[in-house]
């Protein structure tokens, strides 16, 4: 589901990564936080190396998260995969 926001409101926003979509799965090496901006432009709000902490409140279903503004800079993660 598109999610359409300006800049300043991502920072508001969590990296969620469902339990049930990592059960029984291989692990990941980066998490990337995307949203679509009120102009339908797609921004890579940051990423999050392997898996986030687990949730500490209560939602419908268990998660890992990371607040969107704790997430690492989207060119760090571009910088390291064109020096590798």
């Amino acid at each position: 589901m598109a999610v359409h926001l300006s800049k300043e409101r991502m920072i508001r926003y969590n990296l969620f990564v469902g339990v049930r979509e990592t059960q029984n799965m291989p692990s990941v090496d980066y998490y990337i936080q995307a949203f679509f901006t009120s102009n339908n432009t797609l921004v890579l709000a940051g990423y999050h190396a392997g898996l986030p902490e687990p949730i500490r409140y209560n939602i419908p279903t268990p998660a890992h998260y990371c607040p969107v503004r704790d997430l690492k800079p989207i060119e760090d993660l571009v910088k390291m995969m064109l020096n590798s």
